[in-house]
């Protein structure tokens, strides 16, 4: 281990302290130690409340399997079988594959290939829990947020009333609170959820010759429902369909360069567009996931909407 790099962040603030540099960098922070790598890993937290330990498990280009008996990961848990799973790493893009076994992401079972994203869930099994880490995806993602731009707005808090019947486990409707205050608070959360989706679909503008002077695509209309709230007629348009002529661009042969440095070019291009490719995917993913929201606020607001209506007469 090397010898201890101490160095002052700011006034007033407290000393951090290098304690390992190399493929893992350990940091204390004050009272903490920060653990952090480049490459694509798990985080493992343990397979039960028995486990202390909190390990890291790289994910190293091609085919990582995962089980109670894998020679690649091995982790013991209820549920998890001998090759339970693996997780295929190609130039940076990482696939699950279940293999028919008990797998989800973020809470959704998966049961085909699935692609993995930046801060996702995985559960395999039962209990067997795992955080998948992706610090060029982050980096892009950040790099992503306009200059001045604002981070996701916070996910809906129930009242206190709610936040009383939600303990132990239970949830018990209240009519007697819902009301104009309540339609208020989803409707924030409709449109802040349609913000995030404009923001999605702002970044993902590609610039082409000759479309300066053309005018974005429209969102989908809002209407008026009645009792103040509201609703989407229709689902937003997935911003990914914009980037649909990126896919269809015919790939470049390497028989029409003429020379080495051109071909080198060439690869190059087609690399990245492979990348952007897979962004895109992902982009999708999270539009769908946004519009899935959405559309669960706005039969919640009409269903709010109807009880407040019969409340009233």
């Amino acid at each position: 281990m090397d010898t201890l790099n101490r160095s002052q962040v700011g006034p007033g603030c407290k000393t951090q302290a290098v304690v390992q540099k190399g493929p893992l960098d350990l940091i204390e922070t004050g009272k903490g130690l920060k653990v952090q790598t480049d490459k694509p890993h798990l985080v493992s937290l343990g397979s039960g409340r028995l486990s202390t330990a909190i390990t890291l498990l790289p994910l190293e280009e091609g085919r990582t399997v995962i089980g109670s008996a894998a020679r690649d990961i091995s982790l013991q848990g209820p549920g998890l079988a001998p090759e339970h799973c693996y997780i295929e790493n190609l130039r940076g893009t990482l696939t699950l594959y279940p293999c028919g076994n008990v797998c989800t992401i973020d809470g959704l079972p998966v049961r085909q290939p699935t692609r993995l994203t930046q801060g996702c869930m995985l559960c395999l099994g039962q209990s067997s829990f795992l955080r998948f880490n992706h610090p060029a995806e982050a980096k892009w993602m950040k790099s992503m947020i306009p200059a001045g731009g604002r981070a996701p707005g916070p996910p809906y808090s129930p009242s206190s009333a709610e936040s009383e019947s939600l303990m132990n486990g239970n949830h018990t409707p209240q009519p007697a609170t819902r009301g104009p205050s309540a339609c208020a608070s989803h409707s924030s959360l409709v449109s802040s959820i349609e913000k995030d989706l404009q923001e999605i679909m702002d970044s993902l503008v590609l610039e082409e010759p000759g479309a300066a002077g053309k005018k974005p695509a429209a969102t989908s209309p809002l209407s008026p429902m009645a009792n103040g709230g509201r609703y989407l007629l229709s689902p937003p348009t997935s911003p990914g369909c914009g980037l649909l002529q990126l896919m269809n661009f015919p790939l470049l042969q390497h028989e029409d360069v003429p020379s080495t440095k051109l071909q080198g070019e060439v690869l190059a291009l087609e690399e990245e567009r492979a990348q952007v490719l897979g962004r895109v995917e992902q982009l999708k993913v999270r539009v769908k996931e946004l519009e899935q929201q959405l559309q669960e606020a706005a039969r919640e607001v009409s269903w709010i909407g109807k009880c407040w209506s019969q409340t009233g007469a």
